[in-house]
């Protein structure tokens, strides 16, 4: 049984040039017949990075130098993680058309997914260069450190989609659940504010998980380098939810399409 769940994501790679297209055909055609296209996801983050940014700055009395690069980075990165959980749950339903009708690999539709929301995080990443280049951010080789992070990051986006993709498929509710979480997730992770803040509650930041996945590549757009901490624990995580993605999507696959 592992091994034809090792197989269906195989043979769903291979068809690496189909869902690339379909997944850029996915993002036009919710832009359809717009000026900017897809690209609007730039001006619509810009609008949330300049309001945030104001605000936060203005309450915590940060730089704006610093605090518009940091929330930037950290606004277009959850939307991936964001993404990833949330769209991940309802990753198989949206594919239970060509699933269905089709002699296609069931993990078709999570690389499909998954490649959107890649493109979708490099458009808004044009919008981090914006944001950087105004506020005078200085480049350095340290910012080199943000590809492996990057890697690391959008591998872990793929085994949650996989993984969280066979939960909403399973149970339908378990959407109405995690929404109103992944609120509290967005909270109690430093997205918008920096972990020194907490003082003495520091580690609600050091024991979230999502902390290390915003560091590993924020820290380095920024010209820090990151914790070597954290990428021990998302290089763990990476190892664990890629193991148990496949084993739970292995023990599903055959019975994913009947519960659509």
């Amino acid at each position: 049984m592992l091994r034809e769940g090792l197989q269906d994501l195989v043979d769903g790679a291979k068809l690496y040039r189909t869902w690339r297209v379909l997944a850029w055909r996915d993002m036009k055609s919710q832009t359809h017949r717009t000026l900017l296209g897809p690209f609007w996801s730039i001006v619509a983050t810009g609008i949330q990075v300049a309001a945030l940014g104001y605000v936060y700055g203005a309450l915590l009395k940060t730089d704006p130098s610093e605090g518009y690069p940091y929330i930037a980075a950290g606004l277009i990165l959850w939307f991936f993680i964001s993404g990833s959980v949330l769209g991940g749950l309802a990753v198989f339903q949206g594919g239970a058309g060509v699933l269905k009708e089709r002699s296609l690999p069931v993990s078709f539709t999570v690389y499909r997914y998954t490649f959107r929301l890649l493109v979708e995080l490099c458009i808004k990443f044009v919008l981090f260069v914006i944001v950087a280049v105004l506020a005078g951010v200085t480049p350095n080789w340290n910012m080199t450190i943000a590809l492996p992070g990057l890697l690391l990051f959008v591998l872990n986006g793929l085994w949650v989609i996989l993984l969280f993709g066979v939960i909403g498929a399973r149970f339908r509710d378990v959407r109405e659940l995690v929404s109103p979480l992944m609120l509290l997730a967005f909270l109690a992770t430093p997205v918008l504010w920096h972990q020194t803040l907490l003082a003495g509650s520091q580690f609600i930041a050091t024991f979230n998980p999502l902390t290390h996945y915003l560091a590993i590549v924020r820290d380095p757009l920024l010209g820090h380098v990151p914790p070597l901490s954290s990428f021990v624990i998302v290089v763990a995580l990476t190892l664990i939810g890629t193991a148990a993605s496949i084993v739970t999507f292995s023990l599903a696959k055959n019975r994913i399409v009947f519960w659509l």
